[in-house]
């Protein structure tokens, strides 16, 4: 039993940086003639082109790292502490990664702060649709090996 959430938690653990990673695809779909169409999901969230940052989608990226840190951490602690730490891992992991869904509105709701209307109307393009799969599923598998640590 212990080799199975071992090898679960390195799956999910595995995803979770595949996730960070599918970060560097491109942001934004439907739009084609405006500057934030041309720039990875890295570049939307830090701020580029004479946009501002987006805190929400930093948030995001946070709280995948740390997903992937704590799940990381869980996959090798023994069965209650392993519980613990691949459960927490994976709903840090869910919630960082449902954030990226909302990323087009918090770059209209950034973009929109300080500057004129921006007529851009973006949406979700690879670059966080990817990463929002690969958190999920990560998440989940997080939440499959905590199940069986809590069998050991």
């Amino acid at each position: 039993m212990k080799r199975t959430k071992t090898l679960i938690g390195l799956v999910a653990t595995v995803a979770m940086i595949v996730a960070i990673f599918t970060l560097f695809a491109s942001a934004f779909g439907g739009v084609k003639d405006y500057p934030s169409s041309r720039g990875s999901a890295f570049q939307v969230m830090f701020g580029y082109q004479g946009y501002d940052a987006v805190p929400g989608l930093i948030a995001a990226f946070v709280l995948l790292v740390v997903s992937a840190v704590i799940l990381l951490i869980g996959t090798f602690l023994p069965s209650k502490a392993g519980m613990i730490g691949l459960g927490l891992g994976a709903v840090v992991g869910i919630v960082g990664a449902v954030l990226l869904f909302f990323g087009p509105q918090m770059f209209l709701g950034v973009a929109n702060a300080g500057a004129p209307l921006v007529e851009e109307n973006p949406t979700l393009g690879v670059g966080l649709i990817l990463p929002a799969i690969f958190g999920i599923v990560g998440g989940l598998f997080g939440l499959l090996g905590a199940r069986n640590a809590m069998k050991e």
